[in-house]
């Protein structure tokens, strides 16, 4: 599934995540109070993500085969930034999916960004170690689009940058329409040093710097170590706590307003597709033993290797291959060599 325009547009622009991600530094522009995000999972389920900035409410809720509206799964406000809806293992999963659909999701990034604030996790170091590196890597891909750099000399002198070449030039405005250009004075010996001409400064594409990111990631592992999930026989995984009142339920034993059923069906499901999708060709046993390898050593050096394997294979995967070529993103890397391997996240977990 393509990110769809109106989204794209949106997640570019800094001002939506400055208003999204807690604390709220600023209020939400106008045209940013209301989104509707569909994520379409396995088999007709799927979340759907409601973004309110004008009230800072965000509510996620579960999208089942056939139905009209979604099952409310937990809103977040300004007072409950965060809340146990996923576990972390089962947001991994979904944005494996998303990425191996189609390489505009790539994974971790802009579903995990999303989400993350649902999907607190374990207290075990490991997990935590996991999150934090996908969480930091997912920030840190959010880029908006360079804007148009107007040429310095042009702008200093008053004439607009056009085509290829200055208006009132050879290549610009006059030209086009036929115009025959008159003299250019050159500059004077002095003002033709480039010192006089300074680059117009250049504006960082990051949507967060390192400090914003870190922040985030450090708030993110706060609230996981606050959180204990453990598997309850009748309800499924269920996280430490109680339910937060009517309208807001979450994971937790006895909230019996929790679909509990329905997100152990979606999980179920998309484990499922998982494996589908990662039944091909190219998957041969001399690429799942590589992949093995790279996994129970930790060692992710090796993984060009791979991806080499992979392509000689037939693989043309742009995500896959995307994540197995230098320079290697550990986080990217990691996930694509666990797939490889056979592991699939929320399955393997030993209940």
């Amino acid at each position: 599934m393509p990110i769809p325009e109106p989204l794209a547009s949106l997640t570019t622009d800094p001002a939506f995540w400055a208003a999204y991600l807690p604390p709220v530094d600023e209020p939400a522009p106008a045209h940013h109070a209301q989104t509707r995000v569909v994520l379409p999972v396995a088999d007709g389920y799927g979340l759907v993500l409601e973004i309110d900035l004008g009230y800072g409410e965000c509510l996620l809720g579960l999208r089942q085969p056939a139905a009209t509206e979604p099952l409310p799964l937990a809103r977040l406000d300004p007072g409950r930034p965060y809340a146990a809806v996923l576990r972390w293992a089962e947001l991994d999963l979904i944005g494996r999916l998303l990425a191996l659909d189609d390489p505009a999701w790539p994974h971790p990034g802009l579903l995990v960004a999303l989400l993350h604030r649902y999907a607190p996790p374990a207290g075990d170091p490991a997990e935590a170690d996991r999150s934090a590196a996908m969480l930091a890597t997912a920030l840190r891909a959010l880029r908006r689009d360079d804007p148009p750099v107007t040429d310095g000399r042009a702008a200093a002198d008053g004439r607009a940058t056009t085509g290829d070449g200055p208006a009132g030039g050879p290549d610009g405005a006059d030209a086009a329409a036929g115009a025959t250009p008159g003299p250019v004075q050159p500059p004077l010996e002095l003002f033709a040093d480039p010192s006089w001409w300074p680059a117009p400064a250049t504006v960082d594409p990051r949507i967060l710097d390192d400090e914003s990111v870190a922040r985030q990631v450090r708030d993110h592992l706060d609230h996981g170590a606050r959180t204990h999930w453990r598997y309850a026989a009748g309800w499924g995984w269920v996280a430490a706590g109680q339910p937060d009142g009517p309208g807001a339920p979450a994971r937790v034993l006895g909230a019996e307003s929790f679909p509990f059923d329905e997100v152990t069906e979606l999980v179920r499901r998309a484990a499922a597709r998982h494996r589908r999708l990662l039944d091909t060709p190219w998957r041969t046993p001399a690429v799942a033993e590589l992949a093995r390898q790279a996994r129970d050593t930790g060692d992710l050096t090796a993984v060009p290797v791979l991806g080499r394997a992979l392509a000689d294979a037939g693989c043309d995967h742009p995500t896959v291959l995307d994540a197995l070529t230098e320079p290697v993103v550990p986080a990217e890397a990691a996930w694509v060599v666990d797939a490889l391997s056979g592991i699939v996240p929320a399955e393997d977990d030993g209940r």
